[in-house]
């Protein structure tokens, strides 16, 4: 019984693969992203159930943790030469992700 492969692309790239090669997993870096934006909103829940008047600690981390990889994904944006979709769309998604975590947290600050 012969194995194909599941997708033949991924096994030999095109010709505009291999001129433009794609040097990072934007979507990877966006999924990370987002899961960490979840995790802070899901803390930030627990926390007003928990303790409103307490410091957020916890959600400034992971706030702070997000901005570092927005930055970092920026970075990348500037340096790549190709990427899988429009790098306005990525910033976008992007940033507005990180608008949800620093809202959430001004809002604990308040």
């Amino acid at each position: 019984m012969e194995m194909k492969p599941k997708n033949p692309q991924q096994e030999k790239p095109g010709l505009f693969s291999a001129i433009f090669p794609r040097e990072y997993d934007f979507e990877g870096m966006l999924v990370t992203q987002a899961d960490r934006t979840v995790a802070g909103v899901q803390v930030m829940v627990s926390w007003i159930k928990a303790c409103p008047l307490c410091n957020p600690r916890e959600l400034e981390q992971i706030e702070n943790e997000v901005d570092l990889m927005r930055h970092d994904m920026e970075d990348k944006l500037i340096k790549s030469f190709s990427t899988p979709f429009d790098r306005q769309d990525i910033y976008s998604i992007s940033r507005q992700m990180d608008y949800i975590l620093n809202i959430a947290k001004e809002t604990a600050k308040e």
